[in-house]
């Protein structure tokens, strides 16, 4: 399961114990800076007393985020998830399905018809990775009204 979690900035008294708790039992993280990130659940193992299993920790940013993609959905697919890709351009769903050996489907990913074929609401976890955050607002309430227990996206503009 991939889940988003905030982290304190300023003041560890902050953190949250939806995160203690997720921090506990996860097995990969993902962060901005894995340095600040080590130093951050130091503290955290030391102040609550946390028992921390995760095995693996990466950087994950716009200079490499292409990359950790790449991995995340070998790692997906390793682990026997279904993972659907959608794409407008046919080019990339090719490449996507070759590269990754997952489906993939050309189409709107704002369109009913297009996610009914990629039985998105069968999905533990629909993801929205579009450019404009209109789309993925879009994308969000046509997965929730098909029934996708959990939805992430991606807004550019919080507004």
């Amino acid at each position: 399961m991939l889940t988003l979690l905030p982290t304190p900035i300023g003041n560890i008294a902050y953190i949250t114990y939806r995160t203690l708790t997720i921090l506990e039992s996860c097995e990969l993280i993902l962060c901005e800076d894995t340095r600040v990130t080590k130093h951050l659940l130091s503290i955290l193992k030391e102040r609550y007393s946390l028992t921390l299993s995760f095995k693996d920790i990466y950087s994950f940013h716009q200079h490499n985020g292409k990359e950790r993609l790449e991995f995340l959905a070998e790692r997906i697919k390793n682990e026997r998830v279904v993972l659907v890709a959608i794409d407008l351009n046919r080019d990339v769903c090719e490449m996507v399905s070759a590269k990754l050996g997952v489906p993939a489907i050309a189409g709107n990913a704002t369109d009913v018809a297009t996610l009914e074929e990629a039985e998105i609401g069968r999905t533990d976890v629909a993801v929205g990775m579009m450019r404009q955050s209109a789309d993925n607002l879009a994308f969000c309430l046509l997965a929730k009204s098909a029934g996708a227990k959990r939805i992430i996206t991606r807004m550019a503009n919080p507004k």
